[in-house]
């Protein structure tokens, strides 16, 4: 009844053209999305007072590519300008960065970097432990006041390094923030990465594809192999999506005789009228089990009932124009990153001699979407809950949805039901 009452109210003061009325009972994050699409439109941005201090933002991609990226840099560069600060853009990660490669951002450098695909700043997958000198060198060279990281597990694990050597390197000691984005999703402190919902859609497109090249070709068993490193995110959720049979990860082990059992579920469809059969497999499931090794298992045992097809869908996963959830939530994480980046430079400033000491815990923190909220999590704290060997968080909420995969395949295979619950967590809504 609330909720009608709401509506009705806003119906009310948009008749009665009560403009400020109506935005604030769309709520908070209505809000914060129209505010940040009204600065961002703009064609340049406004005055900066002389008399206020001007800090150095400075914003980096780390690892693979994925779709966001460019959307996070457009926004980040936009609101620091607005805010008064000098923004600089890391070209090619830490070995650009130690190259001189850092470009004086400008309000139209990013002029329509939200639709591609991409990393225009460019992207490597180094971390900065082995230049840590350098990288220090360089933050002091031009002055860091802040720095956002944008990208997978590498950005995570280069902050984590950054922060740690802050005892060692003076110039270090800057407020820092990670916006996860890879296709892998499989960073600690967020439930979805930037980029993994591009990479979902690409691949559902690609299954597609592959699914109606099947339909004239009877009894066929298409294999195919998806990214995500040791995360089964993408194997699992575009299997889901396209209406795979099962699905092979890491993180659920599996052996030969459950290979099998996938051979006998095949034979019962062809026999049932369902002429074909499509297994979604992540490119690290198992070092010995691997795809070939799948396929022939497969060509073995089905000879004279189906016939089997390997597809490696490779690095167009990384490709395409980024969806509108990508885009949409790269330019407000963006500007959250920027809110805090600024709150926390003047935390931790000496207004006398503007040297910044930041070294608490909660000036180095990840960004992440928890539930239908945004939260701050400190990067020593997510390291508690890393498994660094295999570049994977310990609890992952999506593993509680493969049973669905395997009710809809119709396996015989019997699972305990447990119910899907995203706890409640602080935050501000996304």
């Amino acid at each position: 009844m609330q909720c009608v009452q709401r509506t009705q109210a806003v119906k009310k003061a948009m008749d009665e053209r009560d403009w400020e009325t109506a935005v604030k009972l769309r709520g908070r994050s209505f809000q914060r999305n129209l505010e940040t699409y009204r600065l961002l439109t703009k064609v340049e941005p406004k005055k900066v007072d002389p008399n206020v201090p001007v800090y150095n933002v400075a914003i980096i991609n780390v690892g693979a590519p994925a779709g966001g990226m460019n959307a996070v840099v457009r926004s980040y560069v936009r609101m620091a300008l607005y805010h008064g600060c000098k923004v600089y853009g890391i070209k090619n990660s830490f070995e650009g960065l130690c190259r001189g490669e850092v470009q004086d951002m400008a309000w139209g450098d990013v002029c329509n970097w939200v639709m591609y695909g991409g990393s225009f700043l460019g992207t490597q997958k180094q971390l900065p432990e082995k230049i840590m000198d350098k990288v220090a060198d360089a933050f002091e060279k031009y002055n860091f006041h802040g720095l956002l990281l944008v990208g997978g597990f590498e950005a995570f694990h280069s902050c984590l390094l950054l922060s740690r050597a802050r005892d060692k390197y003076p110039s270090l000691r800057i407020p820092m923030c990670v916006i996860p984005c890879t296709i892998s999703n499989n960073v600690p402190g967020t439930s979805l990465s930037l980029g993994s919902d591009t990479a979902v859609n690409e691949i559902c497109e690609m299954i597609d594809k592959i699914k109606l090249s099947a339909t004239g070709t009877k009894r066929r068993v298409f294999i195919v192999e998806t990214m995500g490193g040791f995360c089964g995110y993408l194997a699992t959720i575009s299997a889901l999506a396209s209406g795979a049979d099962n699905a092979y990860i890491f993180e659920e082990q599996f052996k030969v005789s459950d290979i099998m059992d996938d051979v006998k579920v095949i034979s019962r469809k062809m026999r049932t009228g369902v002429q074909r059969y499509l297994i979604v497999r992540n490119e690290c499931a198992n070092k010995n089990y691997t795809t070939e090794f799948v396929n022939q298992l497969f060509a073995e045992e089905g000879k004279g009932a189906f016939s089997t097809r390997t597809n490696v869908l490779g690095h167009a996963q990384q490709g395409g124009n980024p969806t509108p959830f990508d885009r949409n939530m790269g330019t407000k994480l963006a500007a959250r990153a920027l809110e805090f980046i600024i709150s926390q430079i003047l935390k931790y400033i000496d207004p006398k001699t503007g040297v910044l000491n930041a070294v608490s815990p909660d000036s180095a923190t990840l960004l992440g979407l928890m539930g239908r909220r945004t939260v701050f999590t400190p990067v020593e704290e997510l390291s508690l809950e890393t498994d660094f060997e295999h570049r994977v968080p310990k609890h992952q909420w999506w593993m509680k949805m493969r049973p669905l995969l395997r009710i809809l395949a119709k396996h015989d295979s019997t699972y305990q039901a447990e119910a899907m619950v995203v706890p409640e967590v602080e935050g501000e809504s996304a």
